[in-house]
């Protein structure tokens, strides 16, 4: 019997040009949680964004931000898998040598290195909570994700000890190499004493291939990531959901 649930957000359980998360997929994930499963939410995106984004449902699942790299509950840190500071340091010192903008996401925060235009930005398209930064001596909490943003944004030389998790649309992400959705759902399966086959999961990228094959039931919205995969290819979130709540 499926004890877990886990789901990619963005292209899965939020489609292409939605800003809320449906009444219908808040609905089965409330249905998930009546019947005693647990539900965690892995996504790219920071764990402010997730908070808002769910709303009163982010106080009762778990939480996998920074694709990844952390997990919470109700705001605690149970896993996480933070950049080190000379990284920081490097991120802070090429965004400024190449008049780039910069987002650090910290567990509850994000610092912003940009100016207005980029704040408004992340106030508007991410749903960011953030503080003002100009330099490594304001950035007083760990680091779970880098993320340049502007023109040709990169590392020049990407650190061994990072990974490129996303690039689009400007944006140009990193977090620790051995940060994962795969590792994440592990370490949260040990935490509640389960496995693969007590969970189900659901993702619609390459990034979700991990997470896919740590669960025995697994829904790929893609045919690319089901063969990939070994996942059960499936036409939406709502059509995954109604067949894991009918076990």
């Amino acid at each position: 019997m499926i004890k877990l649930f886990i789901s990619d957000v963005d292209g899965t359980l939020l489609q292409p040009g939605e800003s809320e998360i449906s009444e219908s997929v808040k609905r089965y994930l409330r249905t998930l949680l009546a019947s005693g499963k647990s539900v965690a939410i892995a996504s790219g995106r920071t764990y402010k964004s997730l908070t808002k984004l769910f709303g009163e449902l982010a106080e009762t699942v778990y939480l996998i931000p920074c694709d990844g790299a952390l997990c919470l509950k109700n705001g605690r840190v149970l896993y996480h898998r933070p950049i080190s500071v000379e990284n920081v340091r490097r991120a802070i010192s090429v965004a400024k040598e190449n008049g780039l903008c910069l987002h650090l996401a910290a567990a509850d925060h994000g610092y912003a290195f940009g100016g207005a235009e980029f704040e408004a930005k992340l106030t508007k398209e991410h749903t960011e909570d953030f503080i003002r930064a100009n330099s490594l001596s304001d950035v007083k909490a760990q680091i779970y994700k880098i993320a340049f943003y502007g023109r040709a944004p990169n590392f020049p030389v990407i650190p061994a000890d990072l990974r490129r998790s996303y690039r689009s649309d400007g944006w140009c992400e990193y977090v620790y190499r051995y940060a994962d959705k795969g590792t994440a759902l592990s370490d949260l399966q040990n935490r509640l004493y389960l496995s693969k086959l007590d969970t189900a999961a659901l993702g619609d990228g390459a990034n979700d291939e991990k997470m896919l094959k740590g669960a025995k039931r697994a829904f790929a919205l893609s045919d690319t990531l089901a063969e990939a995969s070994g996942a059960q290819r499936i036409v939406s979130a709502e059509k995954a959901l109604e067949l894991i709540i009918a076990e």
